[in-house]
């Protein structure tokens, strides 16, 4: 019994030194898929990887976690297709606002998580955030309220059909936070209820102005709709 014990041991020592040092599992192709942002190149480089190592020498969780480290980088899957390939699959941060870095912007997503300074913005601004720029870093690390509230009004936005109209939003010294549609009228939503009947009585007074004439839309006012144009 304990002779084929013996045997088993070394039958299954030799298929592992077998696995690893033969040729025939040596990385011939790396696939990458679901990366927009990220170059191939850097996904590639960062993990670690290389072509002709052996595939089962891989560390799957420390190239992962380099991954994740990038700043558009959410998930990542890797995976050994034998022989000889090994696929990323990558799932990537959205852009959903940004705010104002000098004279360029950050985009944020919609954890508050800086990810790539730019000079063309096609995304609202944030304002009034004073905090360090550090891709990867959470803006909501310096300003938890304020992200907070940013956050609920943007989805309350996305919700009533608004999203798409906002330009900007704009936090105050206290953190709370109000937005502009369509680039013209700054709205004060007040207390988060009765939100939908605020956001029809929203658009009816939108419908009713001048698309140009810029002003402010106070909600905050149970029941009413106070219009004050800008001076």
């Amino acid at each position: 019994q304990r002779r084929i014990t013996f045997v088993v041991c070394l039958l299954v020592i030799a298929a592992i030194l077998a696995l690893l040092l033969t040729p025939f599992f040596n990385i011939k192709y790396i696939d990458v898929s679901g990366h927009k942002k990220v170059s191939q190149k850097t996904i590639v480089e960062t993990s670690g990887i290389s072509y002709g190592e052996n595939i089962f020498k891989l560390n799957i969780k420390k190239m992962k976690s380099k991954l994740k480290k990038l700043p558009y980088i959410d998930e990542v899957k890797v995976v050994r297709k034998i022989p000889d390939v090994v696929a990323f699959e990558i799932t990537e941060r959205k852009p959903i606002v940004s705010v104002m870095a000098g004279e360029s912007f950050v985009y944020m997503d919609e954890n508050g998580r800086f990810l790539e300074i730019v000079k063309q913005n096609n995304l609202p601004v944030l304002e009034g955030v004073k905090t360090r720029i550090e891709l990867g870093k959470f803006v909501g690390d310096d300003h938890p309220e304020m992200f907070e509230d940013f956050k609920r009004k943007y989805n309350l936005l996305k919700e009533n059909g608004l999203g798409d109209r906002v330009t900007s939003f704009k936090a105050d010294s206290k953190g709370k936070v109000s937005f502009v549609i369509d680039g013209t009228k700054t709205v004060i939503l007040g207390e988060e209820t009765n939100v939908e009947y605020k956001f029809k009585m929203l658009e009816k007074v939108i419908g009713e102005l001048p698309p140009t004439q810029k002003g402010t839309i106070d909600l905050s006012v149970e029941g009413k709709a106070l219009y004050s144009p800008d001076k």
